[in-house]
């Protein structure tokens, strides 16, 4: 898909494909039980129905079940389906060049269970910033237009002459009332 925007000028849209993606939590579950049923002797082919059948992903097992149909590594057929990373390519081709596919799948499956964990303990520790962030907008909305509005009423709408921090804070309380808000 080209698109011309003057003349002898195109952009070509294809770098910006959108690729599949599963999360570390999914490729976990799927390394752990691709090892589990190669370690039970279950043949690939096997395999790849079993998982199509209890997945919602089944097109994916189903792409990776042609690709080894039509005599495509394992490697190369989940290449093509652009789910997995360089890393996980490259272990499963040496867990199939080795003969020790299910160490890799094991592996793999250790690996992106503690990427999950650590993804989790980030995501769950970034929620306190901004806690924190939101209490203080909270607060200091609180403060411009509530407390300080019922402070200055009780002086009959007048600023007091206090001094110091104090008359600079109510009068950038006031301005920001009166010209911003």
């Amino acid at each position: 898909m080209r698109h011309q925007l003057k003349k002898g000028i195109g952009i070509s849209f294809k770098q910006f494909k959108i690729h599949p993606k599963l999360s570390f939590e999914e490729k976990a579950r799927l390394y752990e039980n691709l090892s589990a049923l190669l370690q039970s002797g279950i043949p690939i082919i096997k395999i790849l129905d079993i998982l199509s059948s209890q997945n919602h992903k089944s097109q994916l097992f189903t792409n990776i079940k042609e690709g080894l149909l039509s005599g495509n590594s394992l490697k190369d057929s989940m290449k093509e389906t652009l789910y997995f990373d360089e890393l996980s390519l490259a272990l499963v081709e040496v867990g199939e060049k080795t003969g020790e596919l299910e160490n890799a799948f094991d592996r793999l499956s250790e690996y992106y269970h503690h990427l999950d964990e650590t993804y989790k303990d980030v995501r769950s520790a970034s929620y306190y910033p901004f806690f924190i962030i939101f209490m203080i907008l909270f607060l200091f909305g609180f403060i411009i237009f509530y407390f300080l509005p019922n402070i200055i009423s009780l002086y009959g709408g007048e600023v007091p002459q206090i001094g110091g921090w104090t008359q600079i804070l109510i009068e950038g309380c006031l301005f920001i009332k009166e010209y911003i808000f």
